[in-house]
């Protein structure tokens, strides 16, 4: 719920009242187990059950403000609080065992909560110096609270644009940034098993840098070119080690994270032609995502999302206005995964006949790049105006047109000759869906 004011010709405000909630669950069943006696009589029964869920609840309020003393000055200031219930991982388990006649039941149940406020303060004075000059100064003050910790945050916020050209404008900017959640996973899927963890006693926030810089044209025939590179170092990211269970443990979970830092660089390109009825995009990224945690790897190696080149085409034609369509097509280089680099046999015991185990051995930390990704969306759009006044737009739309298997996950397979192949697996074809929208 929001309300907005003009005090007078240079003052406005908004002032806003929030409330956000977040959950993500999952669910595990077994089917009934069966066990027999030497009578071929049915004298067991073994089921089991796990439900896990995590949520996030925010409440509090907002207020930004706009103040114009000069033409030559835009400054907006304002400071937003929220409280904080954090339950991370909240786990049931129950286990259901005995016979036919009897069962006993074994039911756990552990859960994790925290609570903290977040108060913080920005200003920033939006300045034009000269015909061709402007600068942006300004900056935003947190302070995190937390049972045990109390966190303060400063982030300068600088960027300056100047126009070289009639059509031709340089920027450059510097910003540091502050996250103080954390999300956790131990699979390089997006997972219902994923969470969100909040910065704690012993877990401090997450700390950013990062500085840009660009030129923009306004080339003919109604093109626009943007070119921009950037470079960004994080401190204190977390990662989640607790080997091959997915669920993270509601009890212990500052036990089993690691501490590292990040860096990534790159560079983007647009291309945009824009008229009354078709409009073209097409981006460009070249990049680099790298991370290093020492306890783990002792130097860099690639991020799950070190996609060393992105391509986006898109393009949307107005027949009329009642009526669009539009299609987009994407590219990117694969994400990275861990597998083993070899196998190591485990000693038999002496005077069995049991098979030796095979061990993996792993090298460096997402040592392999799946196949490239890519996809084509299309769609239309029908629109018309209700005798009320209000929008209505019918949408229908394809996603991954051409049912592109991309490769969501990937698994190592040992061959009979005792060989080993790499799969990688896709799951989702064409989809195809509608909506309706209504806009009053």
């Amino acid at each position: 719920m929001s309300w907005n004011n003009q005090f007078n010709h240079k003052l406005t405000g908004n002032f806003s009242f929030v409330y956000a909630r977040n959950l993500s669950k999952y669910d595990f069943r077994s089917d009934d187990s069966f066990y027999k006696g030497e009578d071929d009589k049915e004298y067991s029964v073994d089921r089991m059950q796990r439900d896990s869920y995590s949520t996030i609840d925010d409440v509090g309020f907002r207020m930004d403000f706009h103040y114009l003393p000069t033409a030559s000055h835009h400054v907006r200031f304002g400071s937003d609080y929220l409280y904080h219930i954090y339950c991370p991982q909240h786990t049931l388990s129950q286990d259901i065992r005995g016979t036919e006649e009897m069962t006993d039941t074994l039911l756990s149940s552990v859960e994790s909560h925290y609570k903290g406020n977040e108060f913080s303060f920005y200003a920033e004075d939006d300045m034009r110096l000269t015909r061709k000059l402007r600068i942006n100064l300004g900056g935003r003050y947190t302070m995190y609270q937390v049972s045990g910790a109390v966190y303060h945050s400063l982030e300068p916020r600088i960027s300056a644009s100047y126009r070289l050209f009639s059509r031709t404008t340089l920027k450059v900017s510097y910003t540091e940034m502050s996250q103080f959640a954390h999300q956790l996973s131990n699979s390089y899927l997006n997972l219902p098993t994923d969470c969100w963890v909040p910065s704690t006693s012993r877990i401090r926030p997450m700390h950013s840098r990062q500085v840009a810089g660009g030129v923009y044209m306004e080339l003919p025939w109604r093109l626009r070119l943007e070119v921009e590179s950037y470079f960004r170092t994080t401190s204190r990211m977390l990662e989640y080690e607790a080997g091959g269970s997915l669920t993270l443990p509601a009890g212990n979970w500052e036990q089993v994270v690691r501490v590292g830092d990040g860096k990534s660089y790159g560079l983007e390109t647009s291309l945009v032609y824009h008229d009354e009825q078709n409009l073209f995009q097409a981006g460009y990224t070249l990049s680099w995502s790298k991370q290093k945690f020492d306890d783990f790897y002792s130097g860099w190696y690639p991020s799950k999302f070190d996609n060393r080149h992105k391509l986006n085409f898109v393009y949307r034609r107005k027949f009329s206005h009642r009526m669009d369509v539009y299609a987009a097509w994407t590219y990117r280089s694969g994400d990275h995964a861990t597998v083993p680099t070899q196998y190591v046999e485990n000693p038999c015991l002496p005077g069995t006949s049991q098979l030796s185990d095979l061990e993996p051995m792993y090298g460096k930390p997402n040592n392999i790049t799946l196949p490239a990704y890519h996809r084509l969306d299309v769609g239309i759009n029908f629109r018309r105006t209700t005798k009320r006044g209000f929008e209505r737009i019918w949408n229908v739309s394809i996603y991954n047109a051409y049912c592109r298997m991309n490769p969501f996950y990937t698994k190592i397979e040992r061959q009979v000759d005792g060989s080993f192949r790499g799969k990688a697996i896709g799951l989702f074809p064409i989809i195809p869906s509608f909506s309706y929208t209504l806009n009053f």
